[in-house]
Order: C-alpha cells, then sequence, then structure tokens
C-alpha cells in the first residue's frame, strides 16, 4: 500500500492531493507517517484525523446499539406492480390518483 500513488487512496484527489502537496507530502508513505496533527491542519478539521484512522485500519463507525432504533415495514408487490409504483412515485402522485 506505502508505494501507492497518493491519487490512488480512496478519497485524495486532484485537490486534496496539491494540499498534502503544499504540506511536504507527496507519498503514501509520508501520509502514513504523517500526525494527526499535521493532517488534522491539511485537511482544515476532524477529517484529516479520521481519514488517518480509517488509512491505519481503525474502524470509525459508531458502534450500534442492540436496540433498533427504527421499525420497517416491508410489502411483497405482485409482478408488474412495481412498474407502476416507480411512475407514480416519480409523477408524486399516489398509484390510486392515476
Amino acid at each position: 500500500m506505502l508505494k501507492l500513488e497518493l491519487q490512488e487512496v480512496y478519497g485524495i484527489g486532484e485537490r486534496m492531493e496539491q494540499r498534502l502537496n503544499r504540506a511536504g507530502i507527496f507519498t503514501v508513505a509520508e501520509l502514513w507517517d504523517a500526525s494527526p496533527l499535521r493532517l488534522r491542519r491539511v485537511w482544515g478539521g476532524i477529517n484529516g484525523v479520521l481519514f488517518r484512522q480509517m488509512l491505519h485500519g481503525v474502524d470509525i463507525q459508531p458502534r450500534s446499539s442492540r436496540f433498533s432504533k427504527s421499525i420497517g415495514n416491508q410489502h411483497v408487490l405482485t409482478q408488474g406492480t412495481g412498474l407502476v409504483l416507480r411512475v407514480a412515485l416519480a409523477d408524486n402522485k399516489s398509484p390510486s390518483e392515476r
């Protein structure tokens, strides 16, 4: 991974590469070794710290609760109904209004 070009790393495009270069970071190895504070300055906020954590393999997703926070309700549609519903929703009308 350390031999990749900066833009080969997910989340680094041309403009971010330019910002990294201005900060003296030209390789993925230098990015890997950069301190959280330095990357915070490059990104202009907490995203630099989060990016560094992801780069180092830290799972930054918040822990999910064992309790559901929402209730779902699903219905299986009969064949052919889906197209009518998609068209109706695209027109912002309910199927009964069509």
